[in-house]
């Protein structure tokens, strides 16, 4: 396993338990749940495209 792909599923995994936390700590506004799920999202997305084309330029 690779190094940054390690780190990638760490910090989504990472990401998750906050979001799992906070849901039942308080009521999200559907404003704060996109603000924190859409960057997330997008980091996730930029990593696994990271991913794929390193493993293509081999």
């Amino acid at each position: 396993m690779h190094k940054g792909m390690t780190f990638a599923i760490a910090t989504l995994a990472f990401i998750v338990l906050n979001l799992i936390v906070s849901w039942r700590s308080l009521r999200w506004d559907a404003l704060y749940v996109t603000a924190v799920l859409l960057p997330a999202v997008m980091m996730g997305y930029i990593v696994t495209w990271l991913i794929a084309r390193k493993r293509n330029s081999r």
